[in-house]
């Protein structure tokens, strides 16, 4: 038999691919904006895209799982990423790039539940907390060097070559699961040949998920609820969403087991995870294009500040599945939610003046606090519920960080010009030009301008104008990138409110 460490590596590859493409994208979202005139909303489309259908891939994954050897699954889930990154390197607009990021959502929907599913069939039981600190390791690969390699395509490459990239570390890949990991075929006595997959419930999902974020990224722009097509959006959702939970329920063998919610314990992990997986992907999407457009970093300048905190992730995140043996892991989880929220708290602080480590010294704070909640989560998780429920509940519980992240990324989005909009409407609300220090102000810069230029008074009063208008910008930017690392830390403390409910007593899984 391969030796379980050379499985874990071969398997988590694809993992880390989809990683380092996650991550050089958060980089390259500023520059993309540019080469496709398009808004940070309608370029987040790029990720929530992808999102929506590994969110989408997840349940198909837990069925073909049950009725295919898993090894050729990971295979066949990596060999569909090699194929759409390969298209997303030959788009030439948005909606092609779009189209081929759904098709590699596809694939990685499909490797990351059975990815953790070998892991659990190749460790015993009293080693899952340190296997799942190493399946963390290898995917941290990827944050560690994808913000730097991305900074670097950007400034000094072609934007394509950020899915080029995927191409030799995918082949690879499938090379080291044919080579290393065991043919793992599904037993006669678990296998349902006569079942189909619920594409019924998949259907639905997909149906109330993306009216829910085409809402998201229009609902600004369209005065929300003012508008009847986002009206029309809402009810889609709010139907679509009912059926689907409906349909669960009710279905033998349904996408998402939610009968398993049942699970007090399990259901609080499950809402923590939904949580924790919008903060991860919201604050890797907002962080990038708050330094490039207000900080005024190069690409490679911003890659640069990510990598501590996934470097610092890589150090915490075997350290953590070691102290799972020893330590409650309510207690770890209570520790990295602290963390945590103090770093949303510096995060809060940030201004047009914030210098590296400024920014650096949050991230590595938010990277440690990660690692301590993830792991004893995810490991915590899976303890509360039976051994013929496991795979069910590993799929939920990477389905609920999914989802959570692709909601995190529309929301985001969508906060972050609301609070543009807020904060610009509520300054000029305060301005009053019958204020002496702000006229005083205006009128020296006006005096500036028409003596160093050597202008006519109207000119140099358009320039008094120019200027102010700057600075206005400049202030209302800054304070919605504020406001909107507020909710970083609202967000936090919903995960320490989960915590709280959480049932102490862990039922452990008998080997």
């Amino acid at each position: 038999m391969a030796n379980k460490w050379i499985v874990a590596i071969s398997v988590t590859t694809g993992a880390m691919m989809a990683a380092v493409d996650t991550s050089v994208l958060n980089i390259a979202t500023p520059h993309l904006r540019g080469v496709f005139s398009a808004t940070t909303s309608e370029i987040s489309w790029i990720s929530t895209g992808y999102l929506l259908t590994v969110v989408m891939g997840m349940p198909l994954s837990g069925w073909v799982c049950k009725h295919f050897d898993r090894k050729k699954v990971c295979q066949g889930g990596l060999f569909v990423f090699i194929i759409a990154s390969m298209l997303c390197c030959f788009s030439t607009d948005l909606n092609s790039l779009i189209l081929a990021r759904v098709l590699q959502g596809m694939g990685t929907g499909i490797l990351l539940p059975v990815e953790q599913v070998i892991l659990r069939q190749t460790f015993p039981p009293k080693e899952q907390g340190l296997a799942m600190g190493i399946y963390g390791v290898t995917i941290m690969i990827g944050p560690a060097i994808g913000p730097l390699l991305g900074g670097l395509i950007i400034d000094h490459s072609h934007w394509s070559l950020i899915f080029f990239i995927n191409i030799p570390i995918g082949i690879a890949g499938l090379l080291m699961i044919e080579r290393f990991v065991p043919e793992m075929p599904v037993e006669a006595s678990t296998k349902s040949t006569g079942n189909k997959p619920d594409m019924a419930g998949i259907a639905l999902l997909a149906t109330a998920l993306f009216p829910l974020l085409y809402l998201l990224e229009r609902g600004d722009r369209l005065d929300w609820f003012e508008t009847q097509s986002n009206v029309i959006l809402l009810l889609v959702f709010i139907s679509a969403i009912t059926m689907f939970c409906a349909h669960e329920l009710m279905t033998l063998k349904p996408a998402v087991q939610l009968r398993i919610l049942a699970n007090r314990a399990f259901s609080s992990a499950m809402l923590m995870s939904f949580v924790l997986g919008i903060v991860v992907a919201a604050t890797l999407f907002v962080l990038p294009i708050f330094m490039q457009d207000v900080l005024g970093y190069s690409a490679t300048d911003a890659g640069m500040a990510l990598v501590p905190r996934a470097i610092a992730m890589m150090a915490a995140f075997p350290l953590v599945g070691i102290l799972y043996n020893y330590l409650p892991a309510r207690l770890l989880i209570a520790i990295g939610l602290l963390i945590g929220f103090y770093s949303a708290v510096l995060m809060t602080r940030f201004t047009h003046g914030a210098g590296m480590m400024d920014v650096i010294w949050p991230q590595i704070l938010q990277g440690i606090s990660i690692s301590l909640i993830l792991t004893p989560l995810s490991t915590y998780a899976l303890q509360q519920v039976q051994p013929n429920e496991l795979p069910a509940a590993a799929g939920l519980n990477a389905f609920s960080r999914q989802l959570g992240s692709t909601l995190g990324i529309a929301v985001f989005a969508s906060l972050l010009s609301h609070f543009e909009l807020f904060v610009r409407g509520t300054l000029i609300h305060h301005m009053n030009w019958s204020d002496p220090v702000l006229r005083d102000r205006f009128s020296n810069v006006i005096l500036f301008f028409y003596k160093n230029n050597i202008v006519d008074n109207s000119v140099a009063l358009q320039q008094g104008f120019n200027r102010l208008n700057d600075r206005f910008m400049e202030q209302v930017i800054v304070l919605s990138y504020q406001k909107t690392f507020e909710w970083v830390a609202v967000a936090f403390v919903i995960m320490i409110f989960c915590l709280l409910i959480m049932p102490i007593r862990k039922r452990h899984i008998s080997s």
